[in-house]
């Protein structure tokens, strides 16, 4: 989708999200929130309505950018809510933008919040959890992993072709020490379960169903994990609740993979796939632990804030 017409600081934050390819869903949500609030009114005396429709807007173009990370378009659409719910009454459009900046401040923060909250929430309820296969990146994985020194081993898996789980491993030795991590390809992942406890994965998305989205590879991990009694537990947060008809998974160029790749050889590359819910045991969101099939409630609660983001009628 196109952005619409935007203060330049604004469209460039936005489409710095749109391009990103290694950052994990949380941040990129963290990111899209904060754009939308270098939208300054051109005239602060203008109408206040028209200021919050031109945020609604933005917000709208903005969940649209990453199909496959429904969590930005959760971030920006609970801002729309909530400044179409706080500025009923404001005067002008300085007094909508002053409005929209507290509230994107707080967004932020209820995001960094709900990532320590999982990671809290997991902590508790998986003490037993001892040797955990995960992989690609995320800040919530990065806090629910690392947050502790009670793990004898944490395995990542490298996540090609951008290997995101070079990063997480690299991030995770310093946060739990040397001689704990161990890092290993895709191929060798199902072996690697026969000496795991647990998979332990983040998500780009939640859907009603039960089902996640999370980066490619995390399906037949899953699959495997059942296959073997392993139980396999997700780490998200309420703003990565979508619906499923809205996600589509973001296919990447060819380059990633193979850069040399011959005349008539088709490289395909999705980031991301959806990985059922008969292969999940536990969903852990900021407000506790769930089964996935608490999420039909948990969606029907998060679908008004995306309800903010329609065209008027």
């Amino acid at each position: 989708m196109t952005l619409p017409r935007a203060r330049p600081r604004a469209r460039a934050g936005l489409e710095a999200v749109g391009r990103d390819a290694r950052s994990g869903a949380s941040q990129l949500a963290a990111r899209a929130v904060a754009a939308l609030a270098r939208e300054t009114p051109r005239n602060a005396g203008a109408p206040a309505r028209a200021h919050v429709e031109r945020i609604v807007a933005l917000a709208r173009a903005a969940a649209s950018l990453r199909p496959g990370m429904p969590a930005v378009g959760g971030a920006v659409a609970r801002v729309a809510w909530r400044l179409r719910v706080e500025t009923r009454g404001a005067r002008d459009a300085g007094e909508v933008h002053r409005r929209l900046r507290a509230i994107v401040h707080a967004e932020r923060e209820s995001l960094a919040r709900a990532r320590q909250a999982t990671a809290r929430a997991f902590a508790r309820r998986f003490r037993g959890v001892s040797r955990p296969l995960t992989l690609s990146y995320s800040t919530t994985l990065l806090a629910a992993l690392g947050g502790g020194g009670r793990f004898d081993e944490i395995v990542v898996c490298e996540s090609r072709p951008l290997c995101e789980g070079r990063r997480l491993a690299r991030a995770l030795r310093r946060a739990v020490g040397a001689g704990v991590v161990t890092l290993v390809t895709e191929a060798q992942a199902v072996a690697a379960l026969a000496s795991c406890d647990a998979v332990v994965i983040g998500c780009d998305a939640i859907f009603g169903d039960g089902s996640v989205a999370n980066k490619s590879g995390s399906a037949p991990l899953a699959a495997a994990a059942r296959l073997v009694g392993r139980r396999v537990i997700v780490l998200g947060d309420a703003y990565k609740l979508a619906d499923r008809s809205t996600f589509a998974p973001e296919a990447r160029g060819a380059r990633e993979v193979w850069a040399g790749a011959p005349a008539g050889v088709r490289v395909r590359n999705d980031t991301f796939e959806v990985v059922s819910r008969d292969w999940i045991d536990f969903i852990v969101l900021d407000d506790g632990v769930w089964r996935p099939r608490d999420m039909a409630a948990k969606w029907r609660g998060a679908r008004r804030y995306w309800r903010a983001l329609r065209r008027p009628a």
